[in-house]
């Protein structure tokens, strides 16, 4: 029986089995490619290649940033949305201007809570222009 480098051993007339190296079922063909060709063998350890199944995208998770992200995304968990906003007002909602708004607000009060924050008056009253 012959042997690829990896330790695959194939069966005469043998077309796929589990490979030891890379810890799925390969087809012979690409065992020998990615014994044979070190960019077959990089592609192979990295989870991906001929015969390998797609990696399945990782879903995107926007993480709220400030405390205008969060009353945005507490108010889209509840179905109610710059959209719909837009339209019950009858014009346009300036909902990413009060987001913004409110995140400045949130890091001026974390930073006051901190200590952190000369002139604090001063800013806060930039914020509410």
């Amino acid at each position: 029986m012959p042997t690829c480098e990896q330790g695959c051993t194939w069966a005469k007339g043998q077309v796929k089995q589990p490979c030891p190296e890379f810890n799925f079922t390969i087809y012979r063909q690409y065992c020998k490619l990615a014994c044979t060709r070190p960019n077959y063998y990089a592609t192979y350890r990295n989870g991906r290649g001929p015969g390998r199944p797609e990696p399945r995208p990782k879903p995107e998770r926007k993480l709220p940033r400030g405390l205008g992200d969060k009353v945005e995304a507490a108010l889209t968990a509840i179905g109610i949305t710059s959209e719909r906003v837009t339209r019950w007002l009858g014009r346009p909602c300036k909902c990413s201007e009060r987001r913004e708004k409110l995140n400045e607000l949130g890091r001026w009060a974390k930073r006051v809570a901190d200590g952190k924050l000369e002139r604090a008056k001063e800013y806060l009253e930039r914020i509410l222009e």
